[in-house]
């Protein structure tokens, strides 16, 4: 008898922090699918960073909170923003793989953080900092155990990688080739087609760069991948403005 009582304070003492810790991760997909308007990016941000403070050991919490870094880099003001943003998304997903070496969430928004940091601090900077090991390593870490993982998203960031290098490192083709693996997956995600479309244009291909840019704005904005959709299609307007 004493020891069920003993066992009944536990459990009540912890059953608030777990019905708590439970609305967490549904509540950070439902930010997610709005992260591009108002403030819900941060607000997930703050969400997700008091829970992981909270609970150091949720690797679930680490690789969300880095996702939403790497919206908040990518659509920031400043570089300065952008690289303080994507350093902690890359904090972030360096914890989740960490706890779970053996899942891809966290090699993979490592990689999306890294390449928006050396965005951030230019070419010469991530050279200096050896940037392009570091994003080489944490994508093909992600390829190794689930290259399909978001939609083709580690052989897309792979692909990328190859069109920001400097001549002569610098490999179009390979990074078109590696990019189509993506849009073999969902043709109807917009950054594997933007991604597609600037590097037929920096290989010199208009023609194709500008169908895919079409294709993007031909896109219907609802959806889970809306905002990505949106952000893109502003994008590809620009762009196509150059024309």
């Amino acid at each position: 008898m004493r020891l069920f009582y003993i066992l009944a304070v536990l459990v009540s003492l912890l059953l608030p922090r777990i019905v708590i810790g439970s609305e967490i991760i549904p509540k950070s997909n439902e930010l997610w699918l709005v992260r591009d308007q108002e403030n819900h990016c941060l607000e997930a941000i703050a969400l997700l960073e008091e829970a992981a403070k909270k609970e150091p050991s949720e690797f679930q919490y680490h690789w969300h909170l880095s996702r939403f870094y790497y919206w908040a880099a990518a659509e920031a003001k400043t570089k300065k923003e952008k690289q303080r943003y994507a350093k902690r998304g890359w904090d972030a997903a360096n914890k989740a793989t960490e706890l779970k070496p053996e899942s891809v969430e966290g090699w993979y928004w490592a990689t999306a953080n890294i390449g928006l940091y050396g965005e951030a601090v230019g070419i010469f900077g991530a050279m200096r900092h050896g940037l392009g090991d570091v994003y080489t390593q944490n994508a093909n870490k992600a390829i190794a155990i689930d290259p399909l993982y978001d939609d083709g998203g580690p052989y897309r960031s792979l692909g990328r990688y190859y069109t920001k290098l400097p001549w002569p490192m610098k490999d179009l083709e390979k990074s078109i080739s590696l990019i189509e693996k993506s849009i073999a997956q969902n043709r109807q995600r917009a950054l594997t087609l933007y991604f597609y479309a600037d590097a037929q244009e920096q290989l010199g291909n208009k023609a194709e760069a500008k169908k895919y840019f079409e294709e993007i704005l031909a896109l219907s904005a609802t959806g889970p991948y809306a905002p990505e959709i949106r952000r893109y299609q502003g994008l590809s307007t620009q762009r196509l403005s150059s024309f």
